[in-house]
Order: structure tokens, then C-alpha cells, then sequence
């Protein structure tokens, strides 16, 4: 399966494998701990991003935990950005959800 994945990256010219690093936006779920594990196992350089939204107390923290003790096991730089989730939302009259999500897309830009 390690094959196929390396040959659709290439093939689609996603990232170079070997001269690229890859910042891998991991929330804790098992989709995005997945693509990390795939990564180590292609030997692609990573680093590993976290929003933390403050929204579901100590849950949260414990996500970020572990995420951040992930990047450590592969070694891969961590960064982790804390938003105001609730207090943006209100300012910008939006939901919660949009408010969570433009947060992480400018963070990510």
C-alpha cells in the first residue's frame, strides 16, 4: 500500500518526496494520525500542526497532548496555535464552526 501511495504522490506531483517537508495539520482524529503514520513510514520530512479551540475543555487538552507527544515520537517540529474560538464568533457575528474553521485556515495560510 506504501507503493501505491508513494506512486499517486509522485504521479500527481502532490509534494516532492524528497526534497519537500510537509506540514501535516493533525487534530488528534484518526484520519489525520493516519496521514502522519503514511508520512514517517514514506520517510517524508513533517511538521505537525494543532489548532486548539477551546471548546471542549479538558478533551481538548488532552488531544493536543497527544498530539503534541506524536510529533516527538517522529520526531517532527510542533506547532500549536490557541484560539479565542467563542470571543471571534461573537465579534464576527458567525457561528462557531465558520469562526473555528477561518481561524485555522489563516493560521494555516
Amino acid at each position: 500500500m506504501l507503493d501505491q501511495i508513494r506512486q499517486f504522490i509522485t504521479e500527481n506531483s502532490l509534494f516532492n518526496l524528497e526534497a519537500d517537508t510537509v506540514l501535516v495539520a493533525v487534530s488528534g482524529g484518526l484520519d489525520s494520525v493516519v496521514l502522519l503514520d503514511v508520512l514517517h513510514r514514506l520517510a517524508v520530512p513533517v511538521a505537525v500542526a494543532h489548532c486548539h479551540f477551546g471548546l471542549r475543555g479538558e478533551e481538548a487538552d488532552a488531544d493536543e497532548q497527544f498530539v503534541r507527544k506524536l510529533a516527538k515520537q517522529y520526531g517532527a517540529p510542533y506547532f500549536v496555535e490557541f484560539f479565542q474560538t467563542k470571543a471571534f464568533a461573537e465579534q464576527e457575528h458567525i457561528s462557531t464552526q465558520m469562526a473555528a474553521r477561518l481561524l485555522r485556515y489563516r493560521w494555516f495560510e
